[in-house]
């Protein structure tokens, strides 16, 4: 019997400290995840990813009202700096597809960015297709020509005809490139 008051005693005491303990991490951590400059913070760090999300964590995660709004206003702000006309050319010209948050016809900025991206992305596709056809055909003209295939015969000269042909293509398609890339120039 005397060993068990003072276990029960160890055990309270310990309960005690391990709430305290808890009670001091909830109440320095709450105002941390609270703080609007930090949910500001995180609206702007998700626009600035091209994230179309929009935190309801901080209405349920915070009691204060400002979270929310706190939360509102860094997306806003962050969509004003993501949403420009050189970071939709970048997504289109990377092959990306255009970032939601940026789909509201106040961003015809970025939109138009996108689409001249999108060009230029297409321009350059079909100038790399052009270009391994076109090393496809100079490979089997040289095949023909070292198997003793005369300059005269028809399958050389369809080979010629070929490469001059995407010779023409790769020129026209670099020109419209050209044109493309002077008009990103002026958003």
């Amino acid at each position: 019997m005397k060993f068990a008051l003072p276990n029960v005693m160890t055990n309270t005491r310990f309960h005690i400290a391990l709430s305290l303990l808890a009670l001091t991490g909830c109440a320095s951590n709450t105002p941390t995840l609270c703080d609007s400059n930090s949910w500001h913070e995180r609206g702007y760090s998700h626009a600035m990813k091209g994230s179309d999300e929009q935190s309801s964590k901080a209405k349920t995660d915070c009691s204060t009202e400002d979270a929310p709004l706190a939360y509102r206003m860094g997306f806003d702000y962050g969509l004003q700096k993501y949403c420009t006309f050189k970071r939709g050319l970048w997504a289109g010209e990377m092959g990306k597809g255009p970032a939601e948050s940026c789909a509201q016809p106040k961003w015809d900025e970025y939109q138009t960015g996108y689409l001249t991206g999108h060009k230029i992305f297409a321009v350059n596709s079909d100038l790399e297709s052009i270009s391994k056809e076109l090393e496809t055909v100079r490979s089997q003209l040289w095949e023909l020509e070292s198997a003793g295939e005369p300059q005269s015969s028809a399958p050389v000269q369809d080979k010629l005809a070929r490469i001059e042909q995407r010779k023409q293509q790769r020129h026209q398609a670099s020109r419209h490139l050209m044109t493309l890339k002077v008009d990103t120039r002026t958003p």
